[in-house]
Parts: structure tokens; C-alpha cells; sequence
């Protein structure tokens, strides 16, 4: 009997330890680009990646993961792009959320390409470039976008679908 309700004890514990390491680890916290760019490549199926500091990106940012994951702020913080973008690549699932920030000036703040997924569901997408068909959203190459909350702004286009195989659902 004692045996029993040890290895019963042993099970349970060692279930609490997984569930509970899942549900860690389904929130990652960053305040630095090398933290960022780390927790995009390993973020699993329905991670969130929040942003605690201003970050600005040193090159363009091209996201490969295929897990859908959502990267946001709870205090409005800032992904600065300047003169780089943030491109959703092929097959990865990108939401942003909260009252994230992410400007740029570059053609497009955010990419959406090769069958990739981008959900604004709150904070904003800018964009301040000038140049013509510039976007704070360009959505092309079987890409989709759907704009659930948030905000837009751009000097010339929110939102650019290029081609004709790119599509965008706006909802919110």
C-alpha cells in the first residue's frame, strides 16, 4: 500500500511540475533585441512574448517560427524599426497585442509574406515613410493580415496589399 500511494505521490507531483513549466514558460519577458530575437525562434504554439523596455531593431527582423505566438507590452513600449522591417515570413503566426508600439520608416514597418499570418489585436503599427506605396502593413506573397483592435498610422498607406495573392480582413 505504501508503495502505491508513493508512486501516486511521485505522478502527481511530477504532473504539477509540468503543467506548471508549461505555464511558465508560455510567457517570455524581454527588454533587450538579442532577448527578443531569442524568444521569437523558440517561442512555442500560443507563447507570449512580453515587451518591457524599448527596443530597436539593428537590422531587418524576418520571423521564421511556425508557432503561432503573440508578442506584446503592457505599457505601451516601443519597437523602434527606423529604417529596417519586421517581416513575417513564410508559414510563422504573429500577434500583437496590448499597447505595444512598433514604428518604422522603411518601405513597411511590418512584412507579411510566403503564407505568413499577422493579427493586430491591439497597440499600433506606424509607419512615416513618404516614399510612395510605403505601409505600416504590407501584406503580398500569399501573406494574410487581420486587423482585430489596434491602431494603424502611416504617412501614406496603413495597409498595402501587393499583388494579387496576399489578402487582409479587417474586423476590428
Amino acid at each position: 500500500m505504501k508503495t502505491t500511494a508513493k508512486i501516486f505521490l511521485f505522478v502527481l507531483v511530477i504532473t504539477a511540475f509540468v503543467i506548471f513549466s508549461a505555464t511558465v514558460l508560455a510567457e517570455t519577458t524581454v527588454s533587450t533585441l538579442e532577448e527578443f530575437k531569442e524568444a521569437i525562434q523558440n517561442a512555442a504554439s500560443g507563447a507570449t512574448i512580453k515587451i518591457t523596455a524599448d527596443i530597436s531593431l539593428d537590422n531587418d527582423l524576418i520571423i521564421t517560427n511556425e508557432n503561432a505566438f503573440t508578442i506584446m507590452s503592457e505599457d505601451g513600449r516601443t519597437i523602434t524599426c527606423g529604417g529596417y522591417r519586421i517581416i513575417i515570413g513564410p508559414n510563422a503566426d504573429v500577434t500583437v497585442g496590448g499597447t505595444l508600439n512598433i514604428t518604422g520608416s522603411a518601405p513597411s514597418t511590418v512584412g507579411v509574406q510566403n503564407s505568413g499570418a499577422f493579427i493586430l489585436a491591439g497597440g499600433t503599427v506606424a509607419n512615416s515613410s513618404e516614399t510612395a506605396e510605403s505601409a505600416a502593413v504590407l501584406v503580398s506573397e500569399y501573406g494574410t493580415a487581420t486587423i482585430s483592435g489596434g491602431t494603424i498610422n502611416a504617412s501614406e498607406t496603413g495597409l498595402l496589399i501587393a499583388g494579387d495573392t496576399g489578402t487582409a480582413s479587417v474586423t476590428g
